[in-house]
Parts: C-alpha cells; sequence; structure tokens
C-alpha cells in the first residue's frame, strides 16, 4: 500500500475531519464554556482533539 492509500485508511478509520489549518483530526471533547478572544471572536474555552494529522502528513511525504 502506497502512502497516500495509507493516509486514507487511516483517515476513514479514525472518521477525521479535516481541519482549517491544514491536515486532519477528530473532536472528542469540546467545553461548553467559551472565551471572547482579542479580535472579539467568540470559541470554545478548551477543545481536545485525538488525532492530528498534519505532522503524519509531513512524515509521509503526502501533504
Amino acid at each position: 500500500m502506497n502512502p497516500k492509500q495509507q493516509n486514507i485508511e487511516i483517515i476513514k478509520q479514525f472518521n477525521l475531519s479535516t481541519h482549517p489549518e491544514g491536515g486532519w483530526f477528530r473532536e472528542i471533547v469540546r467545553s461548553q464554556n467559551s472565551l471572547i478572544r482579542e479580535d472579539g471572536q467568540s470559541r470554545n474555552f478548551i477543545t481536545e482533539f485525538i488525532i492530528f494529522w498534519r505532522e503524519m502528513q509531513k512524515v509521509l511525504g503526502t501533504e
């Protein structure tokens, strides 16, 4: 299996979503509390991810 096919299989296996900054992730916990950033936008206080796939893409050369 080539690296690109391997990436696709792992993405499917872990039900990953694309990340807006690049790469892939799966969110497992999201805080119901929020904070206001310096730019005025609101975001969740704590967000935890099980997998962030961007670094692995670099390692496999499939970015």
